[in-house]
Protein backbone atom coordinates (compact mmCIF):
# COMPACT_ATOMS: atom_id res chain seq x y z
CA UNK A 1 0.00 0.00 0.00
CA UNK A 2 1.25 3.48 -0.86
CA UNK A 3 1.84 6.01 1.92
CA UNK A 4 -0.49 9.03 2.01
CA UNK A 5 0.63 11.90 -0.24
CA UNK A 6 -0.28 15.56 -0.08
CA UNK A 7 -2.03 17.07 -3.08
CA UNK A 8 0.31 18.59 -5.68
CA UNK A 9 0.15 22.37 -5.94
CA UNK A 10 -0.88 23.59 -9.38
CA UNK A 11 1.45 26.61 -9.31
CA UNK A 12 5.12 26.62 -8.24
CA UNK A 13 5.60 27.72 -4.67
CA UNK A 14 7.12 31.11 -3.91
CA UNK A 15 10.32 29.37 -2.79
CA UNK A 16 10.52 27.53 -6.11
CA UNK A 17 9.92 30.67 -8.14
CA UNK A 18 12.64 32.59 -6.29
CA UNK A 19 15.06 29.68 -6.67
CA UNK A 20 14.37 29.42 -10.41
CA UNK A 21 14.83 33.17 -10.92
CA UNK A 22 18.14 33.25 -9.06
CA UNK A 23 19.48 30.10 -10.69
CA UNK A 24 18.61 31.36 -14.15
CA UNK A 25 20.24 34.72 -13.41
CA UNK A 26 23.49 32.95 -12.47
CA UNK A 27 23.51 30.52 -15.38
CA UNK A 28 22.66 33.22 -17.93
CA UNK A 29 25.26 35.63 -16.56
CA UNK A 30 22.91 38.31 -15.27
CA UNK A 31 24.93 38.04 -12.07
CA UNK A 32 28.55 37.20 -12.74
CA UNK A 33 31.04 34.90 -10.99
CA UNK A 34 32.42 36.56 -7.88
CA UNK A 35 29.50 39.00 -7.55
CA UNK A 36 27.77 39.39 -4.19
CA UNK A 37 24.04 38.81 -3.87
CA UNK A 38 22.51 41.07 -1.23
CA UNK A 39 19.58 39.07 0.12
CA UNK A 40 17.65 42.17 1.18
CA UNK A 41 18.00 43.77 -2.26
CA UNK A 42 17.01 40.58 -4.04
CA UNK A 43 13.94 40.28 -1.82
CA UNK A 44 12.87 43.85 -2.63
CA UNK A 45 13.36 43.37 -6.37
CA UNK A 46 11.38 40.13 -6.39
CA UNK A 47 8.70 41.49 -4.11
CA UNK A 48 9.10 38.80 -1.46
CA UNK A 49 10.36 38.55 2.10
CA UNK A 50 13.94 37.54 2.86
CA UNK A 51 12.90 34.03 3.90
CA UNK A 52 12.30 32.53 0.40
CA UNK A 53 15.44 34.27 -0.85
CA UNK A 54 17.52 32.74 1.93
CA UNK A 55 16.02 29.32 1.26
CA UNK A 56 16.81 29.65 -2.43
CA UNK A 57 20.37 30.76 -1.64
CA UNK A 58 20.92 27.79 0.66
CA UNK A 59 19.71 25.48 -2.09
CA UNK A 60 22.06 27.14 -4.59
CA UNK A 61 24.95 26.78 -2.15
CA UNK A 62 24.19 23.06 -2.01
CA UNK A 63 24.27 22.90 -5.81
CA UNK A 64 27.58 24.77 -5.99
CA UNK A 65 26.33 27.99 -7.60
CA UNK A 66 26.76 30.18 -4.50
CA UNK A 67 29.12 30.33 -1.55
CA UNK A 68 29.55 32.60 1.46
CA UNK A 69 32.52 34.90 1.87
CA UNK A 70 34.34 36.00 5.03
CA UNK A 71 31.56 38.48 5.80
CA UNK A 72 28.94 35.72 5.41
CA UNK A 73 27.59 37.42 2.28
CA UNK A 74 26.23 35.31 -0.58
CA UNK A 75 28.62 35.26 -3.54
CA UNK A 76 28.34 33.66 -6.97
CA UNK A 77 31.11 31.05 -7.06
CA UNK A 78 34.14 32.64 -8.79
CA UNK A 79 35.39 31.39 -12.14
CA UNK A 80 38.91 30.02 -11.66
CA UNK A 81 41.28 27.92 -13.76
CA UNK A 82 41.02 25.09 -11.25
CA UNK A 83 37.22 25.12 -11.30
CA UNK A 84 37.01 25.28 -15.10
CA UNK A 85 39.52 22.46 -15.55
CA UNK A 86 37.86 20.22 -12.96
CA UNK A 87 34.28 20.75 -14.14
CA UNK A 88 35.07 20.40 -17.85
CA UNK A 89 36.93 17.18 -17.04
CA UNK A 90 33.86 15.90 -15.19
CA UNK A 91 31.58 16.90 -18.07
CA UNK A 92 33.86 15.05 -20.49
CA UNK A 93 33.74 11.91 -18.36
CA UNK A 94 29.94 12.03 -18.06
CA UNK A 95 29.40 12.59 -21.78
CA UNK A 96 31.86 9.81 -22.58
CA UNK A 97 29.75 7.58 -20.34
CA UNK A 98 26.71 8.68 -22.34
CA UNK A 99 28.23 7.84 -25.73
CA UNK A 100 29.38 4.45 -24.45
CA UNK A 101 25.79 3.71 -23.48
CA UNK A 102 24.64 5.07 -26.83
CA UNK A 103 26.95 2.69 -28.68
CA UNK A 104 25.34 -0.17 -26.77
CA UNK A 105 21.72 0.94 -26.97
CA UNK A 106 21.16 3.65 -29.60
CA UNK A 107 18.56 2.85 -32.23
CA UNK A 108 18.30 4.22 -35.77
CA UNK A 109 15.59 6.53 -34.44
CA UNK A 110 18.02 7.88 -31.83
CA UNK A 111 20.64 8.64 -34.47
CA UNK A 112 18.06 10.30 -36.71
CA UNK A 113 17.00 12.50 -33.80
CA UNK A 114 20.60 13.52 -33.14
CA UNK A 115 21.01 14.27 -36.84
CA UNK A 116 17.91 16.49 -36.84
CA UNK A 117 19.11 18.37 -33.79
CA UNK A 118 22.53 18.92 -35.32
CA UNK A 119 20.94 20.26 -38.50
CA UNK A 120 18.83 22.59 -36.36
CA UNK A 121 22.05 23.87 -34.81
CA UNK A 122 23.50 24.50 -38.25
CA UNK A 123 20.43 26.50 -39.26
CA UNK A 124 20.68 28.53 -36.04
CA UNK A 125 24.20 29.69 -36.91
CA UNK A 126 22.88 32.59 -38.99
CA UNK A 127 20.72 34.00 -36.19
CA UNK A 128 21.31 35.53 -32.78
CA UNK A 129 23.21 33.81 -29.98
CA UNK A 130 20.17 32.58 -28.06
CA UNK A 131 18.77 30.16 -30.71
CA UNK A 132 22.29 28.82 -31.33
CA UNK A 133 22.86 28.23 -27.61
CA UNK A 134 19.47 26.55 -27.22
CA UNK A 135 20.08 24.31 -30.25
CA UNK A 136 23.47 23.30 -28.89
CA UNK A 137 22.00 22.44 -25.48
CA UNK A 138 19.24 20.43 -27.18
CA UNK A 139 21.82 18.28 -28.97
CA UNK A 140 23.79 17.59 -25.82
CA UNK A 141 20.63 16.93 -23.80
CA UNK A 142 19.67 14.28 -26.37
CA UNK A 143 23.09 12.74 -25.89
CA UNK A 144 22.59 12.65 -22.11
CA UNK A 145 19.32 10.77 -22.64
CA UNK A 146 21.48 7.71 -23.36
CA UNK A 147 22.45 7.57 -19.69
CA UNK A 148 20.58 4.84 -17.86
CA UNK A 149 20.54 6.51 -14.45
CA UNK A 150 18.22 9.51 -13.96
CA UNK A 151 20.58 10.65 -11.19
CA UNK A 152 23.57 10.73 -13.54
CA UNK A 153 21.42 12.37 -16.23
CA UNK A 154 20.54 15.15 -13.80
CA UNK A 155 24.16 15.43 -12.68
CA UNK A 156 25.48 16.07 -16.17
CA UNK A 157 22.82 18.77 -16.72
CA UNK A 158 23.89 20.40 -13.44
CA UNK A 159 27.57 20.39 -14.45
CA UNK A 160 26.61 21.84 -17.85
CA UNK A 161 24.83 24.75 -16.16
CA UNK A 162 27.79 25.32 -13.86
CA UNK A 163 30.00 25.81 -16.90
CA UNK A 164 27.77 28.31 -18.72
CA UNK A 165 29.80 31.30 -17.39
CA UNK A 166 32.98 29.62 -18.67
CA UNK A 167 31.43 29.25 -22.12
CA UNK A 168 30.49 32.92 -22.07
CA UNK A 169 34.06 33.79 -21.09
CA UNK A 170 35.46 31.67 -23.92
CA UNK A 171 33.47 33.73 -26.45
CA UNK A 172 35.41 36.84 -25.40
CA UNK A 173 38.75 35.59 -26.73
CA UNK A 174 38.18 36.53 -30.35
CA UNK A 175 36.37 35.16 -33.44
CA UNK A 176 35.07 31.62 -33.12
CA UNK A 177 34.00 29.29 -35.92
CA UNK A 178 30.82 27.98 -34.34
CA UNK A 179 30.17 25.73 -37.34
CA UNK A 180 33.02 23.58 -35.97
CA UNK A 181 30.56 22.42 -33.30
CA UNK A 182 28.29 21.02 -36.00
CA UNK A 183 31.16 19.08 -37.54
CA UNK A 184 32.29 17.81 -34.15
CA UNK A 185 28.74 16.72 -33.28
CA UNK A 186 28.64 14.85 -36.58
CA UNK A 187 31.84 13.02 -35.65
CA UNK A 188 30.14 11.86 -32.43
CA UNK A 189 27.07 10.71 -34.34
CA UNK A 190 29.19 8.85 -36.91
CA UNK A 191 31.24 7.07 -34.24
CA UNK A 192 28.11 5.91 -32.40
CA UNK A 193 26.55 4.79 -35.69
CA UNK A 194 29.68 2.73 -36.37
CA UNK A 195 29.47 1.19 -32.86
CA UNK A 196 32.96 2.48 -32.04
CA UNK A 197 33.07 3.58 -28.38
CA UNK A 198 36.74 4.62 -28.49
CA UNK A 199 36.14 6.90 -31.47
CA UNK A 200 32.98 8.28 -29.87
CA UNK A 201 34.82 9.16 -26.64
CA UNK A 202 37.67 10.75 -28.60
CA UNK A 203 35.16 12.82 -30.57
CA UNK A 204 33.54 14.04 -27.33
CA UNK A 205 36.89 15.12 -25.90
CA UNK A 206 37.98 16.88 -29.12
CA UNK A 207 34.67 18.70 -29.22
CA UNK A 208 35.13 20.12 -25.74
CA UNK A 209 38.80 21.05 -25.97
CA UNK A 210 38.35 24.28 -27.94
CA UNK A 211 35.99 25.69 -25.30
CA UNK A 212 38.32 24.66 -22.47
CA UNK A 213 41.34 26.25 -24.15
CA UNK A 214 39.53 29.49 -24.85
CA UNK A 215 38.07 29.74 -21.34
CA UNK A 216 41.50 29.19 -19.79
CA UNK A 217 43.04 31.76 -22.15
CA UNK A 218 40.47 34.31 -20.95
CA UNK A 219 41.10 33.54 -17.28
CA UNK A 220 44.88 33.70 -17.63
CA UNK A 221 44.70 36.98 -19.52
CA UNK A 222 42.82 38.68 -16.69
CA UNK A 223 45.32 37.53 -14.03
CA UNK A 224 47.73 40.36 -13.09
Amino acid sequence: MLPPFNAIAVQPTKDEQVYNRLRRAIVEGQVIPGQELAVANVAVQLGVSRIPVMRACQRLIGEGFLETNARRAMVVVPLTEERVTEEFSLLNDLECMAVREAVRHATPATLKRWQRLNQALLKAMDGTNRPRIEANVAFHAALWDSLLSPYVRNLVALVWDHLEPARAASSQTGPWDHTASVREHQAIIDAVAQCDPAAAEAAVRRHRQQTVDRALTFLRARTP
